[in-house]
């Protein structure tokens, strides 16, 4: 089977170690396809954030998390969601793993673009478009925590 990873899942950013850990997991072929898209998205929001590009992360980490969040297309989600012939990964991910992890995404995300948009000033008409893609993470964050009441049975 593999390891069980736990509930959280990885960082959306990952530190140094983490990340030198995740290139040689890349190098020897032995990372899981939603890790190894999780790291390209991270490294593509790292570079955008040194370049001061915070409506950019919003609009990028949107279409990323709906790719998740409606497609389904992550192909090692948790057993319960798919038959274990489409489970091609080393990892083996715990109910409601996705749901938690695109909310920590959403979370991770805006709080980044809010620090960026804190320390310098929106370009006339990015703004609007900021708050566009800062509220679609918000309603992605809130539809998964939704969702995961009504696994839970909390919400109807």
């Amino acid at each position: 089977m593999g390891t069980v990873m736990p509930a959280v899942g990885p960082p959306l950013f990952l530190d140094q170690e983490a990340a030198i850990e995740t290139r040689n997991a890349i190098i020897s072929t032995s990372i899981s396809t939603f890790r190894f898209r999780v790291y390209l998205f991270a490294r593509q929001c790292e570079l955008l954030e040194s370049l001061d590009k915070p409506v950019t992360i919003c609009e990028r980490a949107f279409y990323f998390v709906n790719s998740l969040s409606n497609g389904r297309q992550v192909p090692m989600v948790a057993k319960t969601r798919m038959p274990s012939t489409h489970t091609t990964s080393q990892d083996v991910l715990s109910p409601y793993f996705l749901e938690k992890w695109i909310f920590s995404a959403c979370i991770q995300i805006i709080d980044l673009c809010e620090k960026l948009t804190a320390i310098n000033v929106l370009p006339e008409g990015a703004a609007e478009k900021y708050d566009l893609w800062k509220s679609q993470l918000f309603y992605y964050a809130r539809k998964q925590v939704m969702l995961s009441g009504q696994f839970m049975r909390y919400t109807k």
